[in-house]
């Protein structure tokens, strides 16, 4: 890492020998007519005016290797991703885990990646529960089976030969190690933060308001390449929006009025709430035309009685309702 405000200098794996060294190296090689080869580098360019540039790459050590992969089956199977990653979240606070854990890292999904082979028929068995759920007992909570299952291990030594420029290693496929060198690196910004989409990290820590029951938290994605000489990983700076934490109904109002009427369905599609009277948490699938007063359901604790949610409310004595849930 340099310091931004100091000149920028050309790493000293980058000279001027060992590059032309490589660029010689790779005209002995031939390339098939078939054209499902790339051409290799002919030479360096000679025109305009050469500069330093400073990247958002960063040197990182190559492991000595190798790795072992594993496919970690869920048993009862799970679909649903957010589920799927809370139960490893379990496992990593799991008991039994935790003499693997300084060793492993996964992808909150289906794979695991270790620096030394697990004990064969190695398994684990966690009770679900949602993050802050501190209702009901052990014994009412779903189990679920977490089997490791060896696929391959994965040697790093064509990586060495593949940074180098080796012609033996040129047609080498560097997929599985570059998968297996992310999960690794992504082991702990996952563990600290809000993974979106793929590599991008946010934390709560560096947020600021948007307006409109929203606020942007930054983070930065990540991403490991091989180059010249050496491994980097590439780190952009990030920036996402993510719903305020609050009441959802005060929050569906400043989103009206921000954005000038929007659809309300585009703002509730999909988020996560929590019933402040019994601790429920749903998923939001869509925006209903109807509102406490006018849905209404059969109550099987009033005789099957037909009755509203407002009304249900009250003769239950729980919380009042907000006004702006209530009127239609």
């Amino acid at each position: 890492f340099e310091d931004p405000s100091q000149p920028t200098t050309v790493d000293s794996r980058l000279t001027k020998q060992s590059q032309e060294a490589l660029v010689n190296s790779l005209r002995s090689l031939t390339i098939a007519p078939t054209g499902s080869e790339l051409p290799v580098r002919p030479g360096w360019g000679s025109q305009g005016q050469q500069i330093q540039l400073r990247t958002n790459f960063f040197a990182v050590s190559i492991p000595k290797g190798p790795f072992c992969e594993y496919d970690v089956k869920i048993t009862p199977n799970v679909t649903v991703k957010r589920v799927r990653r809370r139960i490893f979240e379990l496992l990593d606070s799991h008991s039994d885990y935790q003499r693997f854990r300084p060793a492993c890292a996964h992808d909150y999904s289906s794979k695991l990646i270790a620096v030394r082979k697990l004990p064969e028929g190695t398994k684990f068995e966690v009770q679900y529960f949602e993050e802050d759920d501190q209702r009901g007992s052990l014994e009412n909570r779903k189990t679920y089976a977490l089997e490791m299952n060896y696929i391959q291990d994965i040697s790093l030594d064509i990586l060495s030969k593949y940074l180098v420029g080796d012609p033996s290693a040129r047609n080498a496929d560097m997929s599985p190690i570059m998968a297996a060198l992310n999960i690794i690196l992504a082991q702990h910004p996952t563990r600290n933060g809000v993974v979106v989409g793929r590599n991008r990290f946010f934390f709560k820590q560096d947020t600021f308001p948007l307006g409109g029951g929203l606020e942007a938290w930054k983070g930065f994605y990540s991403s490991v390449r091989p180059s010249f000489n050496q491994l980097q990983v590439n780190v952009n700076v990030a920036t996402t929006a993510f719903y305020s934490e609050g009441n959802l109904a005060n929050a569906m109002a400043e989103f009206r009025q921000a954005t000038f009427g929007a659809r309300i369905d585009s703002f509730l599609r999909g988020i996560r709430v929590q019933t402040t009277h019994l601790g429920h948490k749903k998923t939001v699938k869509k925006a209903s035309t109807f509102t406490a007063k006018t849905y209404k359901f059969n109550w099987d604790e009033g005789g099957g009685k037909s009755i509203s949610v407002e009304e249900y409310f009250e003769k239950s004595k729980l919380p009042v309702l907000s006004s702006s849930i209530i009127r239609r």
